[in-house]
C-alpha cells in the first residue's frame, strides 16, 4: 500500500445558505466550505508486516482505510494498492438483520469473489470457524454483535486476501475467540500479506505490530 500526498475533504451546506431568494440575491450559486478530513497523509506499507492506526473518533482512521479500500475517493494525492484486498468495517456493515447467518456467510464468502458452488459449500467452514456452526437458521435481527463480528471476521479469514484492512475489529467479539483470530493474522504476514488495523482503544494483547501510527485530526502524528 502506498499514499501519497492524499487529502480528503467533504463540503458542508448550510440550509440558510442554499435557499433560493440568497442565491438570487448573490447573483450567483452560493459557496460551501469544506471540512478537510484527511490532509498530506504519506503512508507507505510493505508486504508481510502488520501496521497498527491509532487516535480518537475523530482521528481519521476509518476514512482512511476507506480511502485504501476505494471506497472514498480523495481530492489529491495517490493511492496504490497491489494486491487482492478484504476489509471489516464493523459488523453492521453490508448487513441484512432478514437474512440466517448461514446465508450471510455465503453472501460474504459471494462478495470476496467465490463462485456461488464454492461459496454454498464453504459457508458451513466459515460457521465452523467463528463457532457458530450450530447457528446456521439463526437470523441476523437475533444475533448479538459478537456473533455478527466473529461471522465477518471468520469469513475475511476464510478468504486469505493479500491485504486486510480492519476497522476497530475486536469490539464485539469474544476475547478467548479472538485468540485464535490473531493467529491466523499471523500466519497470514507470514505468508507475505500485509494486515492494516485501526484501534481507538488499546487492542488485545496478542496483536503484535511492526508499526504504528498515530492520527490527529485528519494528519500523521509527529513520532
Amino acid at each position: 500500500i502506498r499514499l501519497d500526498g492524499v487529502g480528503v475533504a467533504f463540503p458542508v451546506y448550510d440550509a440558510a445558505r442554499r435557499r433560493l431568494i440568497r442565491h438570487l440575491g448573490a447573483g450567483g450559486a452560493a459557496s460551501c466550505p469544506d471540512i478537510v478530513a484527511l490532509d498530506g497523509i504519506d503512508l507507505h506499507l510493505a508486504a508481510g508486516s502488520t501496521t497498527l492506526l491509532v487516535g480518537d473518533g475523530r482521528a481519521g482512521k476509518t476514512l482512511l482505510l476507506r480511502v485504501v479500500a476505494g471506497l472514498v475517493v480523495p481530492v489529491r494525492g495517490t493511492v496504490t494498492v497491489e494486491g487482492r484486498l478484504g476489509a471489516a468495517f464493523g459488523p453492521g456493515y453490508g448487513f441484512d438483520p432478514e437474512a440466517r447467518l448461514g446465508d450471510l456467510a455465503y453472501v460474504r464468502l459471494l462478495l470476496g469473489g467465490r463462485p456461488p458452488r464454492a461459496a454454498r459449500r464453504e459457508a458451513g467452514r466459515v460457521l465452523a470457524a467463528a463457532g457458530l456452526d450450530d447457528r446456521a437458521d439463526l437470523r441476523g435481527r437475533a444475533a448479538t454483535p459478537d456473533m455478527l463480528s466473529r461471522l465477518g471476521l471468520a469469513a475475511l479469514a476464510h478468504l486469505d486476501p493479500d491485504i486486510l484492512l480492519l476497522d476497530d475489529p475486536f469490539a464485539h467479539a469474544d476475547p478467548g475467540w479472538v485468540t485464535g483470530f490473531l493467529e491466523a493474522l499471523r500466519g497470514s504476514t507470514e505468508r507475505g500479506g500485509l494486515v492494516v488495523l485501526a484501534q481507538r482503544r488499546p487492542g488485545p494483547a496478542g496483536i503484535r505490530c511492526d508499526r504504528t501510527v498515530e492520527l490527529r485530526n485528519g494528519r500523521i502524528a509527529a513520532p
